[in-house]
């Protein structure tokens, strides 16, 4: 459930001609209680097998929890099961022929089922492979009455000091509350129903502090342990890592409340209604992330918090790995890049409303025009945010991202035609983003760059030129040169400048244009 890359499984044994195989599954797979999932090519979570099978090889699918039907029967020849609503199909043929049965397959959960689910892709026969794909079913989020539960009589919530972000994208995900109620601004405080259970969230590490933070934020706490553990009473069994979240709970009359370790941590879930982690730190056991989300999964309730920005500040790695972000993929909630700079309470009548998940995303890039104002700049703050929190191989990330290259070719923020509309800036900047990921071979002129610094007529000369540089005096030296858009340049320094700080500059502004009113052309931001 926790692994962020295409999972490929490859067994090899004595065959014929040595023929191999391997199993390709998706890193995630999620879906809701009596909703199908398709796993397919055009959404990039599709089952498949590469490299060669054998005449003797059989392919066989099987489902927990549910049922399985394959996109395809043309050219396979069934030996078990039908292909369509089966607990387990085998089949063997060609291997296009195979691939074209896994490309759409559809899993049907158990009706009204929610909890942990699998599928198990398998070859036998002159070659033996097994990878199993945990998918959670999830229930059914009524989002209206979990912010009626959650913000009954919260008037403050601490920030935390200078909060982060954090995004709900699950189909049973949503924001609860907002930075000031503005449902364009950040979320403070998510939940979502993960397989049979529940979450919450909050996106900073101290948010959750409830030692520290009780007598401000002390309702939503109480009233976040009713609606994870489904009961008032006050006999809820509490589970958490924190003493000073303890005593704070048990001062509030909770009688059953127990402090644990990351080694005791698998053992101390079964049994408990709530667990209180607060913050799972820079790193986390896999096995301790793997006993979190079967609990929860099962019927247990998690109330986390999760500072994205800090794996960016205090550890220089990726946003995505946050131990938070690895563990909520499945349940649709993540934590974002950057800050806010609250420093002490928040508003904490701020209610969101509304829900735009990633499905509603990939529909506002489609078609925009179809959603209203308001759906429009959720969508773009979920735009702007959702990348920090998955990583590039997540199946909704690249679904996303084919998704926004088809449309954003027909933007070009150029002076003389800014673009305004908060949805389009997210697409510009996402756009920026992959720009400056590219390999220098594949880097071309944007289409914005004629409109904005003019063309260089393929006639004018190339020049090689020594720009002097004074190392004695801190500045910005002008080299006189100009870079043609999407041509490469290759810049040569004498080895006394290696490691010395000095920064090579095209263009003249290095601002991110996040912020500003208009996005007026693509040289807003700067590739180094």
């Amino acid at each position: 459930m926790l692994a962020r890359a295409l999972i490929v499984f490859a067994l090899l044994l004595p065959s014929a001609g040595w023929a191999q195989a391997a199993l390709v599954l998706p890193p995630v797979a999620a879906t809701s209680t009596d909703a199908p999932l398709v796993l397919a090519s055009s959404s990039f979570d599709a089952l498949a097998v590469e490299g060669i099978l054998d005449a003797g090889d059989v392919v066989t699918v099987a489902a927990s929890s549910g049922t399985i039907s394959l996109a395809s029967l043309g050219g396979i020849a069934i030996s078990s099961g039908t292909g369509s609503d089966d607990v387990a199909v085998s089949f063997s043929g060609a291997l296009s022929d195979v691939n074209a049965a896994l490309d759409g397959l559809s899993f049907a959960p158990t009706p009204g089922f929610a909890g942990a689910a699998s599928l198990t892709l398998s070859i036998s026969g002159t070659q033996a492979l097994v990878a199993d794909l945990p998918i959670s079913v999830n229930a059914v989020l009524d989002a209206e009455a979990a912010r009626d539960a959650l913000l009954l009589g919260v008037t403050t919530i601490h920030s935390g000091v200078q909060p982060g972000h954090c995004v709900a994208f699950g189909a049973q995900a949503a924001s609860i509350a907002t930075y000031d109620g503005d449902p364009a601004r950040s979320p403070l405080l998510v939940a979502a129903r993960w397989g049979a259970g529940r979450v919450a969230a909050m996106p900073d590490h101290q948010m959750i502090n409830m030692g520290s933070y009780g007598a401000d934020s002390g309702t939503l706490y109480t009233n976040a342990l009713a609606w994870l553990g489904d009961t008032t009473a006050l006999d809820l069994a509490v589970l958490t890592q924190d003493q000073s979240t303890a005593d704070w709970l048990t001062a509030q009359g909770y009688t059953d409340v127990t402090v644990t370790d990351d080694a005791d941590l698998a053992l101390d879930l079964p049994g408990v209604d709530v667990f209180v982690p607060a913050w799972l730190g820079s790193s986390e056991d896999p096995a301790n992330l793997e006993a979190i989300a079967a609990f929860v999964q099962a019927g247990g309730g998690l109330f986390l918090a999760e500072y994205g920005v800090g794996y960016d500040w205090w550890w220089a790695g990726s946003v995505a790995d946050a131990p938070g972000n690895q563990l909520l993929r499945p349940a649709g909630l993540g934590f974002a890049g950057g800050n806010e700079w609250d420093t002490g309470l928040i508003d904490g009548s701020g209610r969101a409303t509304g829900r735009v998940d990633g499905d509603a995303l990939l529909a506002m890039l489609g078609s925009p025009s179809s959603f209203s104002s308001t759906d429009l700049d959720q969508g773009a703050y979920l735009l702007s945010r959702i990348y920090d929190a998955l990583p590039a191989d997540d199946p909704l990330a690249q679904e996303l991202d084919a998704a926004f290259l088809a449309g954003v070719s027909a933007i070009s923020p150029t002076p003389a035609t800014p673009v305004s509309d908060p949805f389009e800036q997210a697409m510009l900047l996402r756009e920026l983003d992959l720009l400056e990921a590219l390999p220098l071979a594949e880097v071309t002129e944007h289409r914005t760059t004629a409109g904005v610094f003019g063309s260089v007529p393929a006639t004018a000369p190339r020049v090689t030129a020594t720009a002097p540089i004074d190392g004695t005096t801190s500045r910005w030296y002008a080299t006189g040169l100009f870079v043609p858009a999407g041509e490469v340049v290759t810049v040569s320094a004498p080895p006394g400048a290696v490691g010395q700080g000095f920064v090579l500059r095209v263009g003249g502004h290095v601002d991110n244009i996040g912020g500003h009113g208009n996005h007026r052309s693509a040289r807003e931001r700067t590739w180094w």
